[in-house]
Parts: C-alpha cells; sequence; structure tokens
C-alpha cells in the first residue's frame, strides 16, 4: 500500500507543471538548512535523514544514499532510515531490494 501511495504522489508530482519549479525551490532551500545544521553537529541523525528524504525527493540519489549511510552508522538499528532506503529503493525503480 505505501508503494502505491508512493508512486501516486511521484506522479502527481511529475505532472504538476509550473508548481513544480517552485516545490524544487522549497527542496533545495530546505537542504540549504539542513545541511547548515548538520555542519553544526554533524551527529545528528534526524537531520540527516530529514536532508536524504529532501535529496531523494529532489532525485539526487546519490546525496540521498550518503545520508542515509551516514545516519545508519550513528543509528544502525533505526526503523525511519531503513524506510527512507526502501522509499529511495522504490523511486529508483529497485523493487526488489526496496522489498528486502
Amino acid at each position: 500500500m505505501k508503494v502505491r501511495f508512493t508512486i501516486g504522489l511521484s506522479l502527481a508530482l511529475a505532472t504538476a507543471g509550473p508548481g513544480r519549479v517552485l516545490a524544487h525551490e522549497d527542496l533545495t532551500a530546505r537542504i540549504l538548512l539542513l545541511t547548515a545544521q548538520i555542519s553544526t553537529n554533524q551527529n545528528n541523525v534526524d537531520a540527516l535523514l530529514q536532508r536524504g528524504d529532501m535529496y531523494r525527493l529532489h532525485g539526487n540519489w546519490a546525496e540521498a544514499r550518503n545520508d542515509y549511510t551516514a545516519a545508519e552508522k550513528l543509528a544502525p538499528d533505526s526503523g525511519a532510515i531503513l524506510l527512507s532506503r526502501a522509499q529511495l529503493h522504490v523511486d529508483m525503480g529497485e523493487y526488489p531490494a526496496a522489498r528486502a
């Protein structure tokens, strides 16, 4: 069910038209804010996870993966990180990896 929602949301955002530019500006601003927070506290798991999610939504898979990896080193048993990684795999079309 979550996969269907993610795919539906992705399709809706992809067809949003001019509003999509504004959404990317919002993502970029949020990424910059989270980067500033992380620069003062590199052990901030929540900020790393949030920035990874912003990168994922922006389509920057490599940076999202880097942030999830950094967060996972700090909180190896986090279910939120596992969910974010699964969402990244779905967005990338890697469904078997998302299921794993």
